[in-house]
């Protein structure tokens, strides 16, 4: 679709001379210029646990993360930077490791 302002109107299927009362069924969607470097987004939630399988961890337990991404972009190499952060201080954030990759689209 082209980059633009594109005015969206409800209407139900098979009856498009009736939409619905603009009040509540109407607004303006804006689509951007496809996008010229990766754009990396999840597909599933962050799934982690400990070598056992168990999902609570204690300090000194292996764990695994594991997540299903896809690049939404144009080509090219991405870092995907896995942060940790203090329960109990949300302020506190953690570099806890990075992955490099080069993709393509749709990857």
């Amino acid at each position: 679709m082209p980059a633009g302002d594109y005015r969206i109107v409800l209407f139900e299927k098979g009856f498009p001379e009736h939409p619905f009362t603009e009040t509540v069924a109407s607004d303006i969607l804006t689509v951007l210029p496809e996008a010229d470097y990766p754009v990396m987004h999840l597909t599933q939630n962050v799934l982690w646990q400990r070598r056992d399988g168990q999902i609570i961890a204690n300090q000194g337990d292996m764990v695994y993360f594991a997540l299903n991404s896809r690049n939404y972009g144009a080509a090219g190499k991405v870092g995907v930077i896995l942060y940790l952060v203090d329960a109990n201080d949300p302020t506190k954030r953690y570099m806890y490791q990075q992955a490099d990759a080069t993709l393509e689209k749709g990857e």
